[in-house]
């Protein structure tokens, strides 16, 4: 006891023992909290995402997410080892070796015409381009999404379900963050729109939050994304040029 406060244990997002399995109306009330931070969340992005179109902006705004989810998981009492983990270097090299084989398999796939370039991906101006590569994709991108997702929501969701349903509906609203980018993409809401979101969530659901909840960090996790991520942009353009 210091100060009339009582020690916490709290365990990680990858310990044996999920934290909060919440019954009957606490479990109803937390899924509630977090059905509501969810839907602000994806709300406030999609409308930013639907106006805004400069990278270094974007970049802003994501971070500016990112400060906020893991001050709101603070505020709900997580630890910061539930969100961020302790960081392990070792699973990066993992995490880049596998990368490797994915975006090499890209430009095999770009080279024999299996995979067209994008038009906008060959519109981008040089300083863009470098931009996306170095600053916009690992940091506004990887970086913020791990820290929101496989970082915050799967730890909070961790906390009043159990680890199925949490990774599930952490899937899920990773996926519905990128309607309004690949409505942008595609050109507006479609079967292929619908499809690409699908698409994020499998990923989640099955490559990027098991990575987290194995290595016990976001680090492979956000290595994987970014490189990935930056691959499948460098090929496409550098395969074509």
């Amino acid at each position: 006891m210091v100060g009339g406060g009582r020690a916490r244990h709290r365990p990680s997002v990858t310990s044996p023992v999920v934290r909060g399995h919440l019954g009957g109306f606490g479990a109803i009330a937390g899924v509630r909290r977090m059905l509501v931070a969810g839907v602000a969340l994806l709300v406030a992005h999609n409308a930013v995402v639907a106006v805004v179109h400069s990278e270094v902006i974007m970049l802003l705004v994501n971070l500016a997410f990112a400060a906020v989810m893991t001050g709101w998981a603070y505020r709900q009492g997580l630890h910061r080892n539930e969100v961020i983990g302790r960081l392990r270097w070792r699973s990066a090299v993992a995490a880049s070796a596998a990368a490797a084989v994915v975006v090499a398999s890209i430009l095999v796939a770009i080279q024999v015409g299996l995979l067209p370039p994008k038009g906008e991906t060959m519109a981008l101006a040089p300083g863009e381009l470098w931009f996306r590569l170095l600053v916009g994709i690992p940091v506004g991108t990887a970086l913020c999404e791990e820290l929101i997702f496989r970082g915050v929501l799967l730890a909070a969701w961790d906390s009043v379900v159990r680890r199925p349903a949490s990774t599930a509906a952490t899937s899920a609203m990773f996926g519905l963050w990128h309607v309004a980018a690949e409505a942008q993409r595609l050109g507006g809401f479609s079967a292929a729109m619908l499809s690409g979101v699908a698409a994020t969530t499998a990923v989640s659901a099955f490559v990027l939050c098991p990575l987290r909840r194995r290595t016990g960090d976001l680090v492979a996790p956000t290595v994987l994304h970014s490189t990935v991520n930056a691959g499948i942009l460098a090929s496409f353009v550098f395969a074509s040029s």
